[in-house]
């Protein structure tokens, strides 16, 4: 009796194993789909942190560098 009931209970965890990872992909997947993705649409149309898009007026994408006042005391500052 006691084989039967260890044979029951590890065939019934390993369909619940199968039961629980597809429960949690289809979870995780409509998550994504109605949180991350809008988002990230959102932040991508509306912002441009690294300055990628072209600039109105501009005809390059470079930027003007900053000269830096820079002396041998300075750099020994740094560390």
């Amino acid at each position: 009796m006691q084989t039967q009931t260890e044979t029951f209970w590890e065939k019934t965890s390993k369909i619940a194993r199968k039961v629980a990872d597809f429960q949690a992909k289809v979870i995780l997947t409509i998550l994504y789909v109605i949180m991350a993705l809008p988002t990230g649409l959102v932040v991508r149309i509306s912002e441009d942190p690294l300055s990628m898009r072209r600039q109105p007026g501009k005809e390059s994408y470079w930027r003007a560098r900053c000269s830096l006042a820079g002396s041998v005391q300075e750099a020994r500052r740094q560390g």
